[in-house]
């Protein structure tokens, strides 16, 4: 999911050059993948066990990158009210992936 997440950030990018062309539907495949995003269950940090503490940290790393998609590589500002299961995906777990990664 990382790499998709990565491929939004480099289609937004392309999107923001007026001189390339990209296909129609370039926009909607990212608007279509963001929503995506904003639906799924991101387990938190209680969620996993143990042994599954990786899982944990590369789900924490998608979540604090993928924001790159809307805001174009930190081009445009995010707002909570613009992504609010991420502020608190990031609230709830922030301690445990500093302690975890």
């Amino acid at each position: 999911m990382f790499g998709m997440g990565m491929q939004g950030v480099d289609l937004i990018g392309l999107l923001a050059n007026p001189r390339l062309q990209v296909p129609s539907g370039t926009l909607d495949y990212v608007a279509d993948f963001w929503n995506y995003l904003s639906r799924y269950p991101f387990p938190g940090f209680s969620d996993y066990k143990a042994s599954q503490i990786h899982n944990f940290i590369q789900n924490s790393y998608v979540v604090t990158h993928i924001p790159y998609i809307v805001t174009g590589e930190q081009r445009h500002e995010i707002y909570v009210s613009d992504a609010p299961w991420l502020f608190s995906y990031t609230r709830e777990n922030f301690y445990a992936a500093m302690e975890n990664s």
